[in-house]
């Protein structure tokens, strides 16, 4: 039995990992054992909910990985065969820790693709970004910093000064406002 196990680093469906396994069934585990141990909020479980249903055919549970794994295996037409799950690899401690638990199971981890590359100083995010910035939005595309030759550049929007708040003190002759 072999599946790509999903983890909370691989939730963009433009994965080449995906296409690359696209035969076999797609795994996430919300293990509540795992949720706790990294202080995860509502928020960042409804990010996750919502990442997940952006990519195909992925089924997801509730429970800890070890019995879902195992649900798996028991609901294999060939439980004799070795477990096997496919999962990008991570420099994420607490994950690889956490695959660790499947101590029978066979885990073989796929290199992620870099996004981007990038040589030099990381001491500053804007100068970091400036150099890679072309990689992923190539000069004309609607997300660059830069405007298309073809499109006029974007109007300048004046901002509006808010309006003073009334005051709470009553006005000459001692009406309120």
């Amino acid at each position: 039995m072999k599946l790509l196990l999903i983890h909370d680093e691989m939730l963009n469906a433009g994965l080449p990992i995906f296409e690359a396994h696209a035969n076999l069934p797609r795994v996430f585990v919300f293990d509540p054992a795992f949720i706790a141990q990294q202080g995860w909020r509502r928020r960042r479980l409804q990010f996750i909910a919502d990442a997940l249903s952006s990519i195909p055919a992925v089924r997801v549970f509730k429970g800890t990985l070890v019995d879902v794994v195992a649900a798996f295996k028991l609901a294999d037409s060939a439980p004799q065969r070795e477990t096997h799950v496919v999962t990008q690899s991570t420099p994420n401690t607490d994950i690889q820790a956490w695959l660790a638990t499947l101590k029978t199971v066979r885990i073989e981890f796929v290199e992620a693709s870099a996004f981007a590359t990038h040589t030099g100083s990381l001491s500053r995010f804007s100068k970091y970004w400036s150099s890679v910035e072309a990689q992923w939005f190539p000069k004309g595309s609607p997300n660059s910093s830069g405007h298309s030759k073809d499109s006029p550049p974007a109007k300048k929007v004046r901002s509006m000064q808010t309006p003073a708040k009334p005051s709470r003190w009553p006005r000459a002759g001692g009406v309120k406002p």
